[in-house]
């Protein structure tokens, strides 16, 4: 993803005690703008009980003070800093390949998950959401 920085450049010439300015030039600059892609699928968290994995990959130069993994349940979309009912967990910036297992989940309930590079309390860069269903038929099907 893209983003454009512009700059504009001007020549200043002192002439008789007066400065004389040239024509503006503007450039347009292509910026990588950081992206965080985030995946999520049930595995089998021992003795039949599904987990959420979750594993996400970042791009470009993100500098955040922490990645934040939140989670809403049902209709409930994440946001940072999470609203009442949300989970969240902290991880340290290593990056830029991070992985996360969800054990505390119920059968029956859907669960959405959004990822914060967060610096100084505000959000640098924010992931696509996921949303996975539990169920246990899920992890007891052989993979194809």
């Amino acid at each position: 993803v893209y983003k454009r920085q512009i700059y504009t450049y001007r020549v200043a010439v002192e002439k008789d005690e007066e400065v004389v300015y040239s024509n503006a030039i503007t450039v347009a600059v292509p910026v990588e703008q950081p992206v965080i892609q985030l995946s999520a699928g049930l595995i089998d968290g021992g003795m039949g009980m599904p987990v959420v994995e979750l594993n996400w990959h970042v791009e470009g130069q993100v500098v955040p003070d922490a990645y934040v993994l939140v989670r809403g349940e049902m209709n409930q979309q994440p946001v940072y800093p999470p609203t009442s009912g949300m989970v969240q967990y902290r991880l340290p910036p290593a990056g830029p390949d991070y992985g996360f297992i969800d054990r505390e989940v119920y059968t029956g309930y859907t669960y959405n998950y959004k990822v914060f590079a967060v610096k100084g309390g505000g959000i640098l860069v924010e992931s696509n959401t996921v949303s996975i269903f539990v169920d246990t038929a899920a992890i007891l099907t052989p993979q194809q």
